[in-house]
């Protein structure tokens, strides 16, 4: 008995189905700002300002004198920087003059 095996017939081509692209215009989205200061910063710089004109009242001389011509005080210095609570902290306050400021940023002097 002979077997006889035959191909199977091509499958007839499905109908390709179409598809729709729906065209929506794209989502915008909103520029949001960022403030330049926290409210807590805005807050600490008001009182910054009140207490840096109390101190230059009090001591209106340059507090370092390093080879000091100017002995007159033009601006505040912070001796452990500003972060945070630093810079409302009047223990770290030196009044002094620019020349003076400068000299002790660039020799990095802890005075």
């Amino acid at each position: 008995m002979k077997i006889r095996f035959t191909p199977c017939p091509k499958p007839e081509p499905k109908e390709k189905k179409k598809v729709y692209v729906l065209k929506r215009t794209p989502i915008k989205k909103k520029a949001v700002k960022i403030k330049p200061l926290s409210d807590k910063r805005s807050v600490q710089n008001k009182a910054y300002m009140t207490l840096r004109k109390v101190y230059w009242e009090n001591h209106p001389e340059c507090e370092y004198k390093f080879n000091c011509s100017n002995s007159t005080a033009t601006e505040i210095d912070h001796s452990r920087g500003r972060k945070g609570e630093q810079l409302t902290n009047v223990k770290d306050f030196r009044a002094t003059c620019r020349n003076c400021h400068n000299i002790r940023h660039d020799k990095n002097l802890k005075v």
